[in-house]
């Protein structure tokens, strides 16, 4: 696991099985930026690791070899989204309102995405990669064609002020949270599979494939993680977290035979969860 803080640090754990469960060790902490860190994103093998902050930079490491890799510049705004396709490629976004293509194998900024015109919230890759969902403050959704850094889409969404998108992991689905409700959209026809305004603030949002079932999971102030299944087309979990204040993030991983939920706030708590 690698987290931020609003104290500018970054913290990797090691997490593996024991006996008696799981064992986390504390593996590095590192003053990775000069203000808090707000966006973080892991390449394909964990071979990479991107960091961005409200200092504007994007810091990059190599995880297999434990050591920094250099700093990106190129951004005039704090760094609100960062995602990896593959070990290929590297998208930044930034409250600049423009999204930049950079090149892993030597960290040059190829192209950049011009077209929303305010802050950025976040950023999600199609799992072909051919694909880039882009959400901004004032509501808008783009679509991207990364090979022709075009914007192939624009929508206006249904709620104000998206906080995250996210596509699910077969590529069919996406969803939007917003700060007053989340929605589910199919891709190929459109349709609403899920919209609602009734989990209160949501700020956390992830995709899952749970016995072969595309699962939306969204948790926020209410401390609480809701589980929606998009073919059922209905809530199948709900859970409250012994969290003491918002959960802040979450993801899932695949461990051992067991897909694991992590959820972490701003009171320093972590928790892993089995789905």
């Amino acid at each position: 696991l690698v987290l931020g803080s609003y104290e500018r640090l970054l913290f990797g754990l090691d997490v593996t099985t024991t006996e008696e469960g799981f064992k986390v060790t504390q593996t590095f902490t590192y003053p990775a930026h000069i203000s808090s860190i707000k966006a973080i994103a892991v390449s394909a093998n964990a071979k990479y690791l991107a960091t961005g902050a409200s200092d504007e930079h994007v810091k990059l490491y190599s995880l297999d070899k434990n050591k920094e890799s250099g700093t990106l510049f190129h951004h005039t705004g704090s760094i609100t989204a960062l995602a990896f396709h593959d070990t290929g490629y590297l998208f930044t976004a930034s409250e600049d309102a423009t999204i930049a293509i950079v090149r892993t194998s030597d960290w040059e900024p190829l192209k950049k995405l011009t077209g929303h015109t305010t802050a950025i919230q976040s950023i999600s890759i199609h799992p072909t990669g051919k694909l880039l969902l882009s959400a901004s403050i004032d509501g808008y959704l783009r679509t991207w064609d990364t090979a022709k850094a075009s914007c192939a889409y624009t929508f206006k969404l249904p709620l104000p002020r998206p906080v995250k998108v996210c596509w699910s992991k077969c590529g069919l689905y996406y969803a939007v949270v917003f700060e007053t409700g989340v929605a589910c959209y199919q891709v190929a026809t459109g349709a609403v599979l899920w919209k609602t305004t009734e989990l209160g603030r949501l700020v956390a949002l992830e995709f899952a494939e749970i016995n072969k079932q595309p699962v939306v999971i969204v948790a926020g102030d209410a401390k609480k993680v809701v589980v929606f299944n998009v073919k059922k087309k209905e809530v199948v979990a709900t859970f409250t977290t012994p969290h003491t204040t918002r959960i802040k993030d979450l993801s899932v991983a695949f461990f051992n035979n067991i897909h694991i939920l992590v959820t972490c706030s701003s009171d320093g708590a972590i928790y892993g969860w089995d789905l």
